[in-house]
């Protein structure tokens, strides 16, 4: 449904709600989105342990309005800090707000994702590869 709401958008700015490769939206919206718009702003919200809302606000390519320098990431590294490819990082299924750049960052925040998921109350030995998830299409 979000992809169709795309399709009939005309307008010059689109305002996201939710959480980038969860649940809101679809690989195929959120690829449509960055292809067709630039992002200009993130706006973190309030979160639980398990998820990562973020406000984002998206110009129209050639619209005139977007700004020609590097954009914000819409997803940054839980390891590093940098932005997270969006056709090759990956995020926890387990705990969103956790997502990574490269296997090296996933290596290197092994002892602080083992922290943020006994927060969640899981076992760390949960946290393995196969719970990891590509944002759009990519993976490690």
């Amino acid at each position: 449904m979000a992809r169709r709401c795309l399709d009939a958008f005309k307008g010059r700015t689109v305002c996201h709600v939710g959480e980038w490769g969860g649940m809101t939206g679809d690989a195929t919206f959120e690829k449509q989105l960055t292809e067709s718009f630039q992002l200009v702003k993130v706006v973190p919200l309030p979160n639980w342990t398990n998820t990562c809302y973020a406000l984002t606000v998206w110009q129209r390519r050639g619209s005139g309005t977007a700004d020609p320098g590097a954009p914000p990431a819409v997803v940054c590294c839980s390891g590093c800090g940098g932005p997270v490819p969006l056709d090759g990082g990956v995020r926890s299924r387990l705990c969103h707000r956790l997502a990574y750049c490269s296997q090296t960052c996933v290596d290197s925040h092994a002892d602080d994702r083992d922290a943020a998921m006994a927060a969640q109350l899981l076992p760390s030995v949960l946290h393995r590869r196969q719970h990891f998830t590509p944002l759009l299409a990519g993976s490690l």
